[in-house]
């Protein structure tokens, strides 16, 4: 029997988002109770793949399942292999070892059939990892992705039972973030809120200008709000405000619709370090 390629659909792989970096590096995690709550297996069609559970360990993920044939011999077969990832060019390929069937070395059909999940993962995660993949990690509870990006935000993500959380740093952000009449750009998270700092020429002379933005979550959509603006100190005329104002709220806004995408976000939390949130893993 020719074994068709079990496809083999990792809900929570599918989750991975696309990462980009203004830094040289972003990371990507993925907890082994995230992948079996939700993996999905489709059955080739002479045999039946039931019982599919991933354990993480030190440097590899152990695969069981149970493999049963829909005729002749219908005794249910008890499958066991290890995965181990490698690194090259930029790509993560997972190279199986160690397979066994009921204890003995597997072979025939029910090699193929692990042969097909191999490939089948290692071929899925390239097609959802955006960037070169530097290195990979594997411990107890997760696999984690390090890829090397550039030109936008670094937003760290974890991937959990609970959903997505992400977390974008002050130094990102200070990397990432400009607006247009405002130079020496500085940015500095607080505790619910972010400071703007810079040099703006009014008449001639040039201005320390200090922008403080609050965030508000209303129906999964994060907007930020200016709560203060200030030149050297002091408030500002009304017609600069407002062109300030403008400059300032549409550049962080339109930075923060950039990186957070259009994902459903459920809580949001500011720092003395970072940006963190929470989306829908649903």
């Amino acid at each position: 029997m020719k074994a068709r390629l079990l496809s083999v659909m990792f809900a929570a792989l599918a989750l991975f988002l696309t990462v980009a970096s203004s830094s040289t590096q972003s990371t990507i995690a993925i907890t082994e109770d995230r992948i079996n709550q939700t993996l999905r297996v489709t059955n080739p069609p002479r045999v039946a793949v039931s019982d599919v559970r991933i354990d993480l360990q030190p440097g590899q993920a152990v695969i069981t399942l149970t493999i049963t044939p829909r005729r002749g011999n219908q005794t249910p077969v008890n499958v066991r292999a290890t995965l181990l990832p490698s690194v090259a060019n930029g790509q993560v390929n997972w190279t199986l070892t160690n397979a066994t069937a009921d204890g003995r070395a597997a072979s025939g059909d029910t090699l193929r059939v692990l042969n097909s999940i191999a490939n089948a993962w290692s071929a899925y995660l390239r097609s959802q990892l955006r960037g070169n993949v530097t290195a990979v990690a594997v411990d107890d509870s997760a696999i984690t992705y390090t890829l090397a990006t550039s030109g936008t935000a670094n937003l760290g993500v974890n991937i959990d039972t609970g959903g997505i959380s992400l977390s974008l740093s002050e130094a990102d952000l200070n990397q990432g973030l400009s607006i247009r009449g405002v130079s020496n750009l500085s940015v500095d998270l607080q505790p619910n809120q972010v400071v703007l700092s810079g040099s703006h020429v009014v008449g001639g002379a040039t201005y320390v200008v200090q922008a403080v933005f609050n965030p508000s979550l209303a129906d999964g959509r994060v907007s930020w709000m200016l709560s203060s603006l200030t030149l050297d100190g002091a408030p500002v005329s009304a017609q600069v405000n407002k062109r300030l104002q403008n400059a300032m709220t549409r550049a962080l806004q339109n930075f923060w619709n950039r990186r957070a995408g259009r994902a459903t976000v459920t809580a949001l939390t500011v720092d003395d370090g970072a940006i963190t949130w929470a989306i829908s893993g649903r």
